[in-house]
């Protein structure tokens, strides 16, 4: 029946292929089975098709699907279906490029679920289509794939693949070593479990005054305990990771993340909230695969230094390290096929080997070769070491698309809330301002002097903290502002233009990105720009979960923050631009009318929004007087007559300058009155004031806004009802640009209440009790990388890297 495999359904073909395989033990010791589960039904909750994967053994039980060891994709025979094959899109029906595009989505989403739920560092997977097939190896940097072969023409290459496969080990087959799979029956499950139980002791998160019996001796919040419970998800399995600290090494159980990136491809950063071995403690731990080249430094580096520093509102760090030098390779293999041009095309019977770790699928002899039996000696079937040479060393700061990745962790004290949790404005304000004042001491502090450069609001998060009046005596729980996210931060005085990769991978959440580098993506970051950041975060969630006068918060925020052009472009920015560098008004459109919420809010917004708008008129008067002069006019222009230039009689004349020396008789006399070099064509609008000068001043350092913002806390008008309430307008229709589905359940937070008072007060603190539990997250930003087009080689698939 496979012999009519191109006329089969999928269904059909997915059945019987499974069933030869099986039937046959092409794969010595494995099975395929088909399953469903609860990631791959649709919004209905319809189950979709069936998938089909290569798990161990055979059960009883049936299987699980994050038990598989090999997925397996099926399609029906379309010509052009292939995602891998190289064809002219234009050549391509409108059906045909769905159907392209929507198998090669699969695969991703496929890829990025097995990385996620089985700590993967790579994945090797069969794609069969008709009666053809691939084995396609992925990681972190993009797809390998092997060349489409005829597996009914040429069934030993599927054969030898099949069989080899089954002779990997964990390690070759792309587990992480460093991660140990917990079982039910181990005593760390029934850790776990007990953790997540609730405790009568924890404390509750929302803003208030401490009773005096309410101890604050090594207490949880109760939320965070709450997260934890949230993960243990009984669909998912459960892990023991290992984390380096120095010289050592230190043990976390975690089970589902809190939060995971969307794509398999790049950073593939997840967050869990995780349960510390040593002293049974809630942590966070993020899971990355950061850039192997230096674009910037670890993060638990710089968090190491904040620490040493005594930097305020920053996560404390507890370890990091990289993780057994586990790194991508497909950078290697497309810098290999684009240096060492092949001279022969492929064909079926072509090998290729795929390294994971140290070893790789023995290359010596072809995959194809038909004189290989089964019955061969293990040395030629089992894993051998790669030879030294075989696979080119990644230059991670390579000119092609791809980049070599290092997997790394980092783990911090803080399980922090997602800054949407908010409850009023005053409170907004009062934690953006403690990462202002974070960013500041890293910025003036000799022995650290770092701007972060990547404010966004996704990095700025919430921190309930116990703290004390200076009396020492009255206790309150307050929600602080916490910094995260510093691994892009380079040196104030870093004035270098970016080279071309550090363009593509540095700059932060776009959205929140000043006007002045998005305008010129080459251009040092300035602490302006990073204050400018804090301004767009403060208009987005002001915006969006305040009450004011806006009627359409998508379109508002669509024209504000999502409007990108591209550098060069006049208002790149779309509404940020005409409010930074024209209007100084924060407008709407629909009707056209200022945006007002009646509070405090409008004078803190209008105050800062009118020296950033300063601030852009001497950048631009700047930038005018140093750039490269006009060409003067030719003598032939300058003493032009209105006859010559066909005015006639009655056209404009030249009106001659007055002069000690007389009038002028004619116009060469007025030509050689004139400094035609040295003129100033600026209009006089643009021309900056003393004024505009000294209000440009102030955002040049945080001084300023520091002072201001925290007079303007101070203020009577505030109210604790400004929040509006959850709509579908607000909660559907907007997308977060701060990426709120990275943050913890907004669940957790639901339930906390404004605290007594009917104003928010600025206590006078000694600072935070010793011995308490500090939440917090960090938070993978969303960055724009510029695309880059690249003529696709026969094996490999670029993947465009997601954060």
């Amino acid at each position: 029946m496979l012999q009519h495999a191109d006329a089969l359904p999928e269904t059909e073909l997915s059945v019987l292929f499974m069933d030869a395989v099986n039937d046959k033990k092409l794969a010595p010791g494995f099975r395929i089975s088909s399953f469903t589960h609860c990631a791959q039904t649709g919004n209905d909750g319809s189950p979709r098709r069936a998938c089909f994967a290569m798990f161990r053994g055979y059960q009883d039980d049936g299987v699980r699907w994050f038990d598989q060891i090999i997925p397996f994709e099926f399609r029906q025979h379309l010509p052009g279906i292939d995602p891998f094959e190289d064809i002219q899109s234009s050549s391509l029906s409108s059906e045909v490029k769905r159907a392209r595009a929507r198998l090669l989505t699969e695969i991703s989403a496929c890829a990025e679920l097995l990385f996620a739920s089985q700590h993967r560092v790579s994945l090797l997977m069969f794609l069969v289509i008709g009666r053809r097939f691939r084995l396609l190896r992925l990681d972190r940097a993009g797809i390998l794939v092997t060349p489409s072969v005829d597996y009914i023409d040429n069934p030993a290459i599927l054969l030898n693949y099949l069989y080899r496969s089954s002779r990997l080990d964990n390690d070759s087959l792309g587990f992480d070593p460093s991660v140990t799979r917990v079982l039910p029956s181990d005593i760390d499950f029934l850790r776990m479990d007990r953790a997540a139980l609730p405790d009568i002791a924890d404390l509750d998160h929302s803003e208030r005054d401490l009773k005096d019996e309410e101890s604050c001796e090594s207490i949880t919040f109760a939320y965070v305990r709450s997260l934890f419970r949230a993960t243990l998800a009984s669909d998912w399995p459960r892990y023991r990771i290992r984390v380096p600290d120095g010289d050592q090494q230190r043990t976390f159980l975690v089970a589902k993340p809190a939060f995971r990136a969307g794509d398999f491809a790049g950073r593939g950063t997840r967050g869990y909230v995780a349960l510390d071995c040593a002293t049974c403690r809630f942590v966070w731990l993020k899971d990355a695969w950061r850039l192997s080249y230096k674009v910037a430094d670890r993060e638990g580096d710089i968090l190491e230094k904040l620490n040493a520093a005594n930097i305020s509102n920053v996560p404390t760090l507890v370890c990091h390290g990289d993780i057994a030098n586990q790194t991508t390779i497909t950078a290697d293999w497309w810098e290999r096929k684009s240096r060492i041009p092949s001279t022969t095309p492929p064909s079926s019977t072509t090998s290729l080997s795929f390294t994971s770790s140290s070893t790789a699928l023995n290359s010596s002899r072809s995959l194809g070769s038909k004189k290989r039996k089964r019955n061969d000696a293990h040395t030629d079937d089992t894993l051998v070491t790669q030879p030294v040479g075989l696979t080119p060393h990644a230059t991670g700061c390579s000119a092609g698309p791809l980049r070599e990745h290092t997997h790394y962790r980092v783990v911090v004290e803080e399980v922090c809330l997602h800054l949407k949790n908010f409850q009023y404005g005053q409170q907004l304000v009062s934690i953006v301002l403690d990462c202002m004042r974070a960013h500041y001491e890293a910025a003036v502090k000799p022995e650290i002097r770092i701007l972060h450069r990547d404010i966004s609001g996704g990095n700025i998060l919430i921190c309930p903290k116990i703290l004390r009046q200076r009396d020492g005596k009255k206790r309150s729980i307050m929600w602080t502002g916490i910094l995260s996210d510093w691994e892009l931060s380079k040196p104030v005085d870093t004035h270098e233009a970016a080279s071309r990769a550090t363009r593509a991978h540095r700059m932060g959440t776009y959205q929140f990105m000043s006007v002045n580098l998005l305008s010129d993506l080459s251009r040092p970051v300035q602490i302006a720009d990073e204050l400018e950041s804090f301004f767009h975060v403060l208009v987005y969630y002001a915006v969006r979960y305040l009450n004011s006068n806006c009627t359409s918060t998508s379109g508002f925020i669509q024209g504000y923050f999502d409007m990108y052009t591209g550098p060069g472009s006049a208002y790149a920015c779309g509404q940020k631009s005409v409010a930074m560098e024209s209007s100084g008004v924060l407008y709407m459109q629909h009707p056209y009318k200022p945006l007002l919420f009646r509070t405090p809010m409008d004078n803190l917004l209008a105050t800062m929004l009118k020296s950033f708008r300063a601030h852009y008129k001497v950048l631009e008067y700047d930038a005018r007087k140093t750039a490269p002069p006009q060409p003067p006019p030719t003598p032939h222009q300058r003493s032009q007559s209105p006859s010559d230039s066909g005015d006639g009689e009655d056209g404009p004349q030249v009106g001659p300058p007055t002069s000690s020396h007389g009038p002028p008789s004619s116009v060469s006399d007025v030509n050689s009155l004139v400094d035609w070099d040295n003129q100033d064509d600026t209009p006089v609008t643009s021309i900056p004031t003393a004024e505009d000068v000294k209000l440009a001043a102030k955002v040049a350092h945080h001084k300023f806004l520091l002072s201001y913002m925290a007079k303007m806390l101070d203020h009577p008008r505030w109210r604790m009802s400004d929040r509006r309430p959850a709509t579908p307008e607000t909660d559907s229709r907007t997308t977060d640009p701060a990426g709120s589905s990275h943050a913890p359940p907004s669940a957790a937070s639901a339930s906390a209440s404004v605290g007594n008072g009917s104003k928010r007060r600025r206590l006078k603190l000694k600072g935070p009790e010793r011995n308490v539990s500090l939440p917090a997250r960090l938070h993978a930003s969303t960055r724009r990388t510029p695309r880059t087009r690249v003529a696709p080689g026969p094996r490999t698939l670029p993947v465009k890297a997601r954060s």
